[in-house]
């Protein structure tokens, strides 16, 4: 719930500002521009603690509201937010007590494959470097500040009993927020080509490389209670968008 309310405050503020940017940029369109994009991206984790194994990497998505600010001859800050998901698949130790099968806590291995949804909020300082008659090309760096809204997975937890048989109890939907950082902060680095095609209207292709400078978890290993959870993902994603 408290995700939520925070969720919702930022998004309303943001929209609000979006709003004041148009009409600003109806009286003057040279200082900045806005514009949308979708971007696929692909995502992998690298899990920092120990026993932990990642089930590789997946495709995922995002949409969002862009705005270019220039602030000098070719350079330009750009802006804006971000609906963004990645990939979560990843295999730890664990001890529970699966209420089906056993009324007492027993150690084992915990399988989790889903989906993390992120609020993000981009700052980037960009610079062209061509820009010949309809086509521009940018290079571009920036950190990221993400906030957690979702987080939900299905998960596995597979056992061996003392008599040596094995067993597996499986979960679908189970919402995992205690266990993932409310906020993320990351850093990115790409390019940008764009073209013209007409003096109020282009269109983008990009490509960024996402690094995220914070742990993704938030709670201590249940198997090993001194052991915190770490985990930092990385993103590859390729944009495009419209500037108006």
């Amino acid at each position: 719930m408290r995700k939520r309310v925070i969720f919702i405050m930022v998004l309303m503020t943001l929209l609000l500002t979006g709003n004041g940017i148009l009409n600003a940029q109806n009286a003057e369109n040279k200082l900045f521009r806005v514009g949308f994009k979708v971007a696929p991206n692909y995502s992998w984790i690298n899990y920092k603690t120990p026993g932990y194994s990642s089930g590789g990497g997946g495709i995922g998505f995002s949409v969002g509201f862009v705005s270019d600010y220039f602030i000098a001859d070719n350079i330009y800050v750009e802006t804006g937010f971000n609906f963004y998901s990645i990939k979560l698949d990843y295999s730890m130790p664990y001890s529970m007590a699966p209420d089906s099968v056993l009324s007492e806590t027993t150690s084992g291995t915990l399988t989790r494959n889903g989906k993390l949804h992120y609020f993000e909020i981009p700052a980037s300082l960009k610079y062209c470097f061509i820009s010949k008659g309809i086509l521009s090309m940018y290079a571009h760096t920036g950190v990221q500040f993400g906030f957690n809204y979702r987080a939900k997975v299905n998960q596995t937890f597979s056992y061996t009993d003392e008599t040596g048989h094995s067993y597996e109890y499986a979960q679908e939907k189970v919402k995992i927020d205690e266990d993932v950082a409310t906020f993320k902060f990351s850093y990115f680095i790409g390019g940008d080509c764009e073209f013209a095609i007409s003096k109020d209207l282009s269109v983008f292709l990009a490509l960024n490389f996402n690094i995220a400078l914070t742990n993704m978890l938030s709670s201590f290993n249940t198997l090993y209670p001194a052991q915190l959870n770490r985990a930092y993902p990385r993103c590859i994603e390729l944009s495009t968008g419209i500037f108006f």
